[in-house]
């Protein structure tokens, strides 16, 4: 893939970056707080939270090979796609009222399948930058991506908590699917 060192295609990056990183933020927050909801159960919290993390540790390293051998472009966009897809899919159920087992056993699935889609997601998003910028360049666009990560990580779950209060569950989903829509835009 060629260097597509432009201006306008920095701030195109950094707004498909901060998109999936409202997305991922908000769902990390999210997802225990409906498992405890849906079950009053400290288990099921600690296992969704565990699903959301099992994938970077089992994963990690191996899925980083996989990601160097291919279009990185293409990785994103599959990423989002399906990221997308899972939470529009759990917007659903959630939205349904489907019954407790049914609804946990979709949130169980769809966080599995989202974690294993993360790992892709997370190491492309910074090996992406190498084609945007120059060598000079990578190490600022790497400090920008990684701050817009952490404060994601710091204001979100403040944000989360505020709407948890106020929105239904089923449209807390489908605004993390709609921010991995805006995310993949930019690489389409």
């Amino acid at each position: 893939m060629e260097n597509l060192s432009r201006r306008g295609n920095n701030w195109v990056y950094l707004f498909s970056v901060v998109s999936d990183n409202l997305g991922s933020s908000l769902v990390t927050f999210v997802l225990p707080l409906i498992v405890l909801d849906l079950t009053g159960s400290g288990i099921h919290l600690s296992i969704i939270s565990s699903f959301e993390t099992l994938p970077f540790l089992l994963l990690g390293l191996p899925f980083g090979a996989i990601v160097d051998r291919c279009d990185v472009r293409k990785v994103l966009i599959r990423s989002d796609a399906i990221r997308f897809g899972g939470y529009a899919l759990l917007a659903a159920v959630l939205s349904a009222r489907s019954n407790a087992t049914v609804t946990l056993i979709a949130i169980y699935l769809v966080t599995l399948v989202i974690g294993c889609t993360n790992v892709f997601s997370s190491v492309s998003e910074i090996t992406f930058i190498s084609y945007f910028v120059s060598k000079s360049d990578y190490s600022k666009m790497n400090s920008i991506v990684y701050g817009i990560q952490y404060t994601a990580g710091l204001l979100i779950p403040l944000a989360g908590g505020a709407l948890y209060s106020v929105v239904p569950m089923g449209l807390l989903a489908l605004i993390c699917a709609v921010c991995f829509l805006l995310s993949a835009g930019p690489f389409s």
